[in-house]
């Protein structure tokens, strides 16, 4: 095996640990719930911990991965991932399984950082990155769809095998990578930390989930909200005059002054949130409502993991052959559709017709993403892909954050909490009426994120619109950009 094809799958295996972690988690949790005797609203944050720790330190990864190089931060992040995994199956509370999340997610955003950084510095100038990003995006989205079947196997039988999984798998990545990513050539730019920055949007993040998550079902007073809310007004404003004053700020202005990229980080949201917290829904509804077990519910899961893998390397064909931005609007499309029959189908749901449907936004979802990252990777120059591997993965995992802090509650916003526990661990043995309000619920979030998708569908449209000729036009005009700007620099170096 040749060091690129070695340096392809060594990035896919880990960017797929990663992501599967998130996935994997949520048909375990039910189990966890019972062992530590936990409120179903604090065991959402076993979820909402690991996205918001992924949003919150990837605006610092970003910076790290310019200072310390891609392969070095890659290989770190890999370690952390690791050593979490192994201590997390030892958690001696709900509590402290939360923490360890925070630290796991710290290893997942070095190596997302990296992940799709590396593909493209190795593959950028053979033309085939578009393929490599999809082969890697395969990982990425395999991950968010097979997370829940392996989780729900293994939660049969013990939900700390759910961690201890990813122990021996990152071990071997690990050896593998450091031999894989050796002859990659990379440039160092270091920068400075924007901390005040990266402190107040985690605040932002954090604040804006404890209010949609934490304070309706636990009696906050409506002066609780008008505080939070001022707060994160100020914040927000603190936040802008910050980034306005920083040196190396969170968000680079000379990336979002090109309309194609502040527009496809907007579209990047947009699916995250319609897409992001779907596996938690399904696992609602199929050990709820439909009473199934843990590995019961992982197999109706199997037709959108299936769905959502197997599309993602023909989208990045197709993204190399045209243009990648109508590619992942029919992606978008197809989330909507899928969105809209699940909304529709509730009030007589079964669980096949269910299953069909959420396979058709993972069809939509796998469609989307590779083309999405083939476009936005391709608009950077060399130097600054870490920072917007960084900036791509913080809207995302922004999205999702978004997406379980507002479709989740609207879920659950028709069921009494006590009642829902009882839907969430005994399942069919629910009252028909807490069933019934579940599936208002469910009916009410998959019809928002329908329209969520359908927002996003022509702006993602009309971002591309303009590019005649396919990518490979675009990627010709910003070659020919890189090599004006290296040619600048090395004489500015003659000079001096």
């Amino acid at each position: 095996m040749d060091r690129s094809a070695s340096l392809l799958s060594s990035t896919t295996l880990a960017a797929l640990l990663t992501t599967m972690t998130i996935g994997s988690v949520i048909l375990a949790i039910p189990k966890i719930m019972v062992y530590f005797d936990a409120s179903l609203i604090l065991a959402l944050w076993i979820v909402l911990s690991y996205l918001i720790a992924l949003v919150s330190t990837l605006s610092f990864v970003g910076p790290i991965t310019d200072r310390l190089g891609r392969k070095r931060t890659f290989i770190i992040g890999i370690a952390i991932f690791t050593f979490a995994s192994a201590v997390l199956g030892f958690s001696p509370s709900i509590t402290f399984l939360i923490a360890m999340r925070v630290v796991q997610a710290l290893g997942g955003a070095f190596i997302m950082t990296n992940s799709s950084a590396l593909v493209t510095e190795e593959f950028s100038e053979s033309g085939r990155l578009g393929y490599a990003l999809s082969i890697n995006q395969i990982a990425v989205s395999a991950g968010f769809a097979i997370g829940p079947i392996i989780g729900g196997m293994l939660a049969q039988f013990d939900w700390r095998l759910v961690f201890w999984f990813n122990v021996p798998i990152g071990i071997f990545v690990l050896f593998w990578a450091n031999g894989a990513i050796r002859g990659v050539k990379e440039s160092l730019n270091a920068k400075k930390f924007d901390i005040a920055g990266g402190a107040i949007l985690t605040f932002l993040i954090t604040m804006f989930a404890l209010i949609l998550t934490v304070f309706p079902f636990y009696g906050f007073p409506k002066i609780s909200y008008y505080i939070s809310g001022v707060a994160m007004l100020a914040a927000f404003a603190i936040l802008f005059l910050s980034e306005k004053r920083a040196e190396d700020p969170l968000f680079d202005p000379s990336l979002f002054s090109n309309p194609r990229f502040s527009v496809s980080m907007v579209v990047n949201t947009l699916n995250g949130i319609a897409t992001g917290s779907l596996t938690f829904i399904l696992t609602l509804l199929y050990q709820g409502p439909f009473g199934m077990s843990p590995f019961t519910a992982a197999i109706y899961m199997v037709p959108f993991a299936v769905a959502w893998t197997a599309i993602s390397p023909i989208s990045g064909w197709f993204a190399d052959k045209g243009n990648p931005a109508k590619v992942a609007s029919i992606g978008l499309g197809l989330v909507a559709t899928g969105m809209l029959l699940i909304s529709l189908s509730t009030s007589h749901a079964q669980p096949l017709a269910i299953s069909l449907y959420s396979a058709l936004v993972g069809l939509g979802a796998g469609m989307f993403n590779s083309p999405n990252n083939k476009f936005i990777m391709s608009i950077p120059p060399p130097h600054k892909r870490g920072f917007v591997a960084g900036t791509m993965g913080l809207f995302r995992n922004l999205g999702s954050v978004l997406s379980f802090s507002i479709l989740i509650p609207l879920v659950l916003s028709y069921v009494p909490l006590q009642q829902l526990l009882q839907v969430f661990i005994i399942g069919g043995g629910a009252p028909s009426q807490v069933i019934g309000g579940f599936m208002l619920g469910l009916s009410k979030a998959t019809e928002l994120a329908f329209i969520i998708a359908l927002v996003a569908l022509p702006i993602s449209f009309l971002r591309g619109a303009k590019l005649k000729g396919g990518i490979k036009r675009q990627e010709k005009v910003i070659q020919e950009a890189r090599q004006n700007h290296s040619g600048s620099s090395q004489a500015s170096s003659y000079r001096s």
